[in-house]
């Protein structure tokens, strides 16, 4: 007779970490881009108000 050998199992002290969402990011990229080139429009009209 032999015995069916049990899986070990992990130990429970070491939680798993989550990953980061991706959605997170993503919106945090769109936000960043936004705001670049809002300050890039900004940066042409005083370029453009300057030349005029």
């Amino acid at each position: 007779m032999t015995r069916k050998k049990t899986p070990p199992t992990p130990p429970r002290g070491t939680p798993e970490i989550p990953a980061p969402r991706p959605t997170l990011w993503f919106a945090l990229g769109i936000a960043g881009a936004l705001s670049a080139l809002w300050l890039l429009g900004l940066g042409l009209w005083r370029l453009i108000g300057a030349l005029i």
